[in-house]
């Protein structure tokens, strides 16, 4: 690594999942000792219950094995990293201002989306189960997997054989989000993705999704007879500028400054 950066000589070394330790780590502390700037950019969830970004350690040998900076999708998600040691910014969702300015060609179907989670496969696929039983036949259900959960087929695989219920593998989320009717989830960052399109978010209770997804997101179930309720009556209780606390649009003048602010440009 060392004498590839050598030979490349970058001003600015930017990765995904940089905080995750192993080689991620050696390889920061590297750039640092060579005057590298580092940063890494938001891919998913990030907040205080994800263990990447709150350690109790907060002393300088360990911030040398973190980005420099860590660039945000929103304000959101920036004030929930008060515990990484190093410095937070603001940049934005460009994936995402791309997907609503495609919202006039968005058509919704009769469809519920359920997203899957590896860590609750199993009761998401009972929940699927038992949801099919209660919702009228015209509505169809796509289970929506999680990448992670792709190679475990013996986890869902019996959705397969059931009327009415597609297990969905890769397609776009944005593109499932859109045509949906509603989206249903326990912790995933779909949750959160929904918000600009309108859609009535539906959340699994539990002290996990409890503590990953703000009260104000979506409204909460405990069962199967519940979920289908919230379904059928179709309410949506955000208001139209409540996403925007979680997702910056703007990334384009802002990814600039933060150049500017590190000296690239």
């Amino acid at each position: 690594v060392t004498n590839f950066l050598r030979k490349v000589r970058p001003r600015l070394a930017i990765f995904l999942c940089g905080s995750y330790g192993g080689v991620y780590s050696h390889v920061i502390k590297k750039c640092k000792g060579m005057g590298i700037v580092t940063a890494e950019f938001q891919h998913g969830y990030v907040g205080k219950s994800h263990l990447a970004y709150n350690y109790s350690l907060k002393g300088e040998e360990y911030s040398s094995y973190l980005p420099d900076y860590y660039l945000t999708y929103g304000q959101y998600w920036r004030d929930q990293l008060t515990r990484f040691p190093n410095q937070t910014v603001v940049i934005g969702n460009p994936e995402l201002k791309f997907q609503l300015s495609e919202r006039q060609n968005m058509t919704s179907r009769d469809e519920v989306l359920i997203v899957s989670q590896g860590t609750v496969t199993s009761r998401l696929v009972e929940l699927t189960k038992e949801l099919r039983k209660k919702l009228p036949n015209k509505i169809t259900i796509v289970y929506r997997l999680h990448p992670g959960e792709v190679p475990f087929e013996e986890r869902y695989n019996s959705l397969y054989s059931i009327d009415g219920i597609i297990v969905d593998k890769n397609s776009n989320i944005f593109d499932l989000i859109k045509r949906s009717k509603a989206v249903v989830g326990f912790n995933s960052t779909t949750l959160f993705e929904a918000l600009p399109f309108r859609k009535p978010i539906y959340v699994m209770k539990d002290s996990a999704s409890d503590a990953y997804i703000p009260k104000e997101v979506g409204k909460r179930f405990s069962s199967a007879n519940e979920l289908a309720d919230l379904i059928l009556s179709n309410s949506v209780d955000h208001h139209d500028d409540d996403w925007k606390y979680y997702w910056e649009l703007d990334w384009e003048p802002r990814f600039k400054d933060f150049l500017s602010m590190i000296g690239l440009k």
